[in-house]
């Protein structure tokens, strides 16, 4: 390896250095945990995501099925425009998929005094 290849090896390995650092800069370390209540079944509950928070993951604490939606009124119907997140599962975004929503979300579920966990990273 002559020198002009070693200096664009170490040029290549310092930049993915700094992007590690500006990547995990960015979003925090722990999460804030957030209760969302779903206290009668099929009956939707609405949700604004945090201002700031750049990862979030959704999860049921007890073994029921959510319903999830971006659009009013159908999660408690059911209408077409929802999706499941199934029991025992989770579902998670990244800031890329946050930014193209407009923060509400829309809960629902069969079961009564349920409670949706929301992990949030700012």
């Amino acid at each position: 390896m002559d020198d002009n290849e070693l200096n664009i090896l170490q040029s290549i390995d310092a930049s993915l250095k700094e992007l590690v650092r500006l990547t995990t800069a960015k979003i925090s370390q722990e999460p804030r945990i957030f209760e969302i209540p779903l206290p009668v079944a099929n009956t939707e509950v609405r949700w604004q995501l945090p201002l700031g928070v750049k990862r979030f993951i959704l999860q049921c604490r007890t073994n029921q099925d959510v319903l999830v939606s971006t659009i009013r009124g159908v999660v408690s119907t059911p209408l077409p425009g929802y999706f499941t997140i199934k029991a025992g599962t989770s579902w998670s975004e990244f800031d890329s998929y946050i930014g193209t929503l407009d923060r509400i979300l829309y809960l629902a579920s069969s079961g009564t005094n349920i409670i949706v966990e929301a992990n949030c990273w700012f």
